[in-house]
């Protein structure tokens, strides 16, 4: 499978919502581990990481999975 491929079955899965909410899922445990292992020092900038991405996947919706956004 190259690269291309995958890239378009995962902007295929965040046109669900269940890949979007599979993807807050992961948002959320990458922030925590991030959290932890930066401590409170960063922990602004990891909260707003995580509200960057979970915008991100809020504005996904139903596309066509063979375009490419840039």
């Amino acid at each position: 499978m190259r690269l291309t491929d995958i890239v378009r079955l995962a902007r295929t899965a965040l046109g669900t919502e269940k890949g979007r909410d599979a993807g807050r899922g992961l948002t959320d445990r990458a922030a925590d581990a991030a959290g932890r292992v930066v401590g409170p020092r960063h922990s602004g900038k990891v909260d707003s990481a995580r509200r960057a991405a979970h915008s991100y996947l809020d504005k996904q919706g139903p596309q066509d999975p063979g375009r490419v956004r840039s």
